[in-house]
């Protein structure tokens, strides 16, 4: 995930409350990705937004979900959403200082009182990335 969505570890990823309303609201649907080895060859001639849920089991690490709305042919693909449902920022272990302070300046600009701080470096012992709080 860091290296493809957060541009090297240099970036950062929002933990949403995957509880909230906001989720199962105006048509959409939050689901776990499934990790199938291959693609499903029997897909309906019409594609429906199950498609959207599945990847490569190389990728079973990030133990994703996906909140997907199908839109009308001329509705705006903008969606807006409440600060309230952010509850983390998971920040890059290569994240400069000048990002982490845009981050917590915009956080308590907004008077988000309810989000956490995460560091996310590099594990000596496994092949993943930790989560460690920051303060």
């Amino acid at each position: 995930m860091w290296v493809h969505y957060a541009h090297n570890h240099t970036g950062f990823v929002i933990g949403f409350d995957s509880s909230a309303a906001f989720f199962r609201e105006d048509g959409r649907i939050l689901r776990q990705v499934q990790y199938e080895p291959r693609p499903n060859i029997n897909v309906p001639p019409e594609l429906d937004e199950s498609v959207c849920f599945f990847k490569s089991p190389e990728w079973e690490t990030e133990h994703e979900w996906r909140c997907v709305k199908k839109f009308d042919k001329d509705e705006s693909r903008l969606v807006s959403f409440e600060q309230e449902l952010i509850r983390e920022i998971i920040i890059g272990h290569k994240a400069e200082d000048s990002l982490i302070s845009q981050l917590v300046a915009a956080v308590e600009g907004w008077e988000m009182t309810r989000v956490n701080y995460y560091l996310s470096p590099p594990s000596r012992d496994h092949w993943n990335l930790g989560h460690r709080p920051n303060q």
